[in-house]
């Protein structure tokens, strides 16, 4: 009896999933032409940063790419990153928007899950500020801005 009281109790005390910041808005960003049907979740809280982001989305025919620094701080920016296609979770999350470019350099190019799979090895060859690494890969850019209940 007391074993299964202390299983439960470990259990209950699991970390909860942050609820989304109502103070951050939130948009998929994804491929532009299908090659691994992976995406990832870009949360922007500055008001200029938002701005932009909804204008790059107004003109479709001009994708451009996020350039963004990236962590697995907490307590840098958290928010639950995934992709929205196969519910796979990023263990990553843009820290900052650096910006929305044309072209990147080759190292910044990559997708969602390599970075996953090779987080260390990305951030020390990317080299962002502190422990951070950065991303700006060239077949993805902003598909739309989310609704706070696609994130649950």
């Amino acid at each position: 009896m007391i074993i299964c009281l202390m299983v439960f109790m470990l259990a209950c005390q699991k970390e909860q999933d942050p609820v989304p910041d109502p103070a951050l808005v939130y948009f998929l960003v994804g491929e532009n032409e299908e090659v691994r049907n992976e995406s990832f979740i870009l949360a922007l809280k500055d008001p200029d940063d938002i701005a932009l982001a909804r204008s790059v989305l107004a003109n479709p025919d001009e994708p451009k790419i996020v350039v963004a620094e990236i962590t697995k701080d907490k307590s840098d920016n958290f928010y639950v990153n995934k992709d929205l296609n196969s519910g796979r979770r990023w263990s990553w999350h843009v820290a900052s928007l650096k910006e929305f470019t044309d072209f990147t350099i080759e190292i910044y190019d990559g997708w969602p899950g390599y970075v996953e799979d090779n987080y260390k090895e990305w951030v020390s060859n990317t080299k962002g500020s502190g422990k951070k690494g950065v991303i700006g890969f060239w077949n993805y850019s902003l598909k739309r801005e989310l609704n706070k209940s696609e994130l649950e």
